[in-house]
């Protein structure tokens, strides 16, 4: 009986693979990416005679042509030198008429499917009618099944009225990615759905020694929600005073599922900035831990004056009102209920255009702002991300940096969180020890922080190569990333350190480097990578905001489902900083920049980081970068930092920190080096440390202060940069 009924299942098979081979890839593909296939129905592409040609920005994989021919379901001739893995996939094309060649065949029938680099380098550019390909959704395969993190997909097509150009590609592709955003599901349901299709995986861990499977997780939040909802019925906005760990994604996941605005609070802010926040975001009630604060006290950290007049609310005592028997209860809902229900109960429906949270920006250059990011913004750049980093259920992501940045919001917690990855937290990224620990104790494979964070591990003796073995994607971002950092970090864990770059206003990715790939270069050393996908990056003018010509310096300019919903409480801002064009609303960054011919950006300096010697523009940041040729000391930093001067307008003073620096033998060989007289600092101190925010990057606001203070005191070394700041 069991072999008769084998053999009808056999049969029933192969009657379906050869009679409705269409039905039998839509099972296939779903049943591989665990999502449904999405497209837009409009305009179709056309059945033709003459060859089409498809061209997409990337190359694309054999399940993304998969992906296509369920639309077109026509023959396609797909231009890739890539191995078809298995027999049941040649199997599998030929059934449905896809052929694969590897070079452009002006003959073929049906479209033809190539990236822009194919197209480039073919001899029938101007012979055929061109359409532009996106295909949302990561396109990489996982060696096996169980590694796949279930992916939607859309397929978008559209006739190029345009010339083929890069932009041209990106600019369609922009216009995709807010319709395939405004398929996806809310943070918290999509975070739900994958949490309960694997309930027994580890889901969110910490230094402290707490851990929670997907399964728990879900228990968690449902208590937590259970206790807040009352405490914040009248409430639109909630303020979060917590390090990366356990409570503060339990917090963050519970906020969101309730519909309201999450407001990250800045710890390592000083108390002004701190009050302002609260104040400008006009916040009654911020979630913490009495445990937290009286860690940040013993720091010299004490936020009683900060949050008075407003409602706090401590873990330690909320989870003293989630009763044992209740949590059973919860649980047992969670195991028997169907998701579908489990998202009626838990989860507030919301718009993507509805603010999701508001961070300050870090305020490195003076007072900080207010930026406000919608949940279309958080998902897109999620999504963006997951594409970028080829996430896989194995993936381990360790976060070191708060909720209130927003590279700790985005990619180090929502990533994890709504792709059902593992997330392990530390909270604090200074301690070398501990972070080494927690990337060894479970396998981290992704390490997202910033140059200044990189140089301790790189010079630390308290980690070991052997503890960062596990880590295959490792990124700098925030601020500029040292040539001498990224040497010493590879020299001694023999791992590569990729630098990408983005904003706080851009929820916060632009771009990345990442490791190449077969016909997908991404890698571009000096560079902050290409553009993620569905994101525009264009080079304009700084006075007249017209683009510039390829290679030209200028203002970098961002389009894309990831551009902020604007400034808090401040129209003027926001209205200087965005202009439209091209049917996409763009954000000036303020940063100088320039693209090289295939697409990758460097970014120069910050427009704001110059001096005006004599009535000449002078960098800073090139100022940096010549001295520290000069120096040669990869353990040593330098910042240089414009002041008023009488004489010239303003002079350039040169702030170093080292612990084998000898400042006076910097000076004089900076007199007697080849650099332009110009770019030559005026004076050199030697400061104990250059003076960061909590998040790493260079406070210059602090720079500038501490460097007033030594011209006014007319020192040349000195040890008071606490002094200074306080």
């Amino acid at each position: 009986m069991a072999l008769l009924l084998l053999m009808l299942v056999i049969a029933a098979i192969v009657v379906a693979m050869i009679g409705f081979p269409w039905v039998c890839c839509r099972v296939w593909l779903y049943m591989t990416l665990g999502q449904p296939i999405i497209w837009q129905s409009a305009p179709q592409l056309p059945r033709v005679q003459e060859p089409t040609v498809l061209v997409s920005s990337t190359a694309l994989s054999w399940l993304d042509v998969l992906a296509v021919w369920q639309v077109y379901r026509g023959p396609i001739t797909w231009v890739t030198q890539q191995a078809l893995p298995g027999w049941w996939v040649r199997y599998f094309f030929s059934r449905f008429k896809i052929q694969l060649v590897e070079h452009v065949v002006p003959t073929a029938q049906g479209v033809m499917m190539m990236s822009l680099q194919q197209w480039r380098a073919s001899k029938v550019q101007s012979t055929l009618p061109l359409w532009a390909l996106c295909v949302c959704g990561r396109s990489v395969v996982a060696p096996t099944r169980e590694q796949v993190v279930p992916t939607r997909k859309m397929v978008a097509f559209a006739p190029l009225d345009m010339a083929l150009t890069p932009e041209s590609l990106a600019l369609f592709e922009a216009q995709v990615w807010y319709h395939y955003t405004s398929r996806q599901p809310g943070i918290v349901a999509q975070w739900l759905r994958h949490a309960r299709h694997r309930p027994r995986q580890l889901a969110i861990a910490d230094s402290s020694g707490k851990q929670l499977n997907m399964r728990r997780s879900i228990v968690g939040v449902m208590a937590l929600n259970r206790v807040l909802t009352p405490l914040l019925c009248k409430a639109d906005k909630v303020g979060i005073c917590l390090p990366p760990g356990l409570g503060g994604c339990l917090a963050l996941l519970s906020v969101l599922a309730q519909g309201k605005v999450m407001v990250g609070i800045n710890y390592t802010a000083s108390h002004c900035a701190m009050r302002a926040s609260i104040d400008a975001s006009s916040l009654e009630h911020v979630i913490t831990s009495r445990l937290f604060l009286i860690k940040l006290k013993q720091r010299g950290i004490d936020l009683t004056a900060v949050f008075e007049g407003v409602q706090i609310h401590y873990l330690e005592d909320l989870r003293k009102q989630i009763f044992k028997s209740r949590l059973i209860a919860m649980a047992l809902l969670v195991r028997l209920l169907p998701r579908y229900w489990l998202e009626r109960i838990m989860v507030r429906p919301v718009s993507q255009q509805q603010p999701a949270a508001i961070l300050f920006s870090s305020g490195s250059e003076g007072k900080s702002k207010g930026v406000v990011l919608t949940h279309g913004n958080l998902i897109g750049n999620v999504c963006q991300m997951s594409e970028v980093i080829e996430a896989q259920r194995r993936d381990v992501m360790v976060a070191i940096l708060p909720i209130f940045h927003a590279f700790g919001l985005t990619v180090n917690t929502l990533l994890p969180l709504m792709y059902g990855l593992t997330l392990v937290c530390h909270p604090d990224p200074r301690d070398t020890g501990g972070i080494g620990a927690l990337v060894a104790q479970y396998q981290g494979t992704i390490l997202c922080g910033t140059s200044t964070f990189f140089r301790l591990y790189a010079k630390s003796r308290h980690i070991q190569p052997e503890q960062f073995a596990s880590l295959r994607y490792i990124v700098a971002g925030a601020e500029k990333l040292l040539p001498e950092v990224r040497l010493l970090f590879e020299e001694k864990f023999k791992r590569p350190l990729y630098e990408g770059y983005g904003t706080t206003e851009l929820a916060p990715v632009v771009s990345v480097n990442c490791p190449d790939l077969p016909e997908r270069i991404r890698h571009c050393i000096g560079s902050v990578g290409l553009p993620i996908p569905g994101c525009v990056v264009r080079i304009l003018d700084p006075k007249t905001t017209a683009p510039l010509s390829q290679g030209s310096a200028g203002m970098i300019a961002v389009a894309g489902v990831n551009v902020m919903q604007g400034y808090l409480n401040d129209t003027q801002k926001t209205q200087a900083v965005m202009i439209k064009a091209d049917g996409l609303r763009w954000y000036l960054t303020g940063d100088k920049g320039q693209l090289n011919p295939d697409g990758f950006i460097r970014v120069l300096d910050r427009y704001s980081r110059f001096a005006k010697l004599g009535g000449e523009m002078v960098s800073l940041g090139a100022v940096e970068q010549e001295v520290a040729k000069v120096l040669d000391q990869p353990e040593a930093e330098v910042i240089a930092v414009a002041l008023a001067d009488v004489k010239k307008g303003e002079q350039i003073v040169l702030l170093a920190a080292g612990d084998t620096l000898n400042i006076a033998a910097l000076e004089q060989a900076v007199k007697a080096s080849s650099m332009n007289n110009l770019m030559k600092p005026q004076r050199y101190y030697q400061v104990v440390s250059i003076p960061k925010l909590g998040s790493g990057k260079t406070d210059f606001a602090a720079v500038k202060v501490l460097a007033q203070s030594l011209v006014k005191e007319g020192c040349c070394t000195t040890d008071i940069n606490d002094k200074v700041l306080r």
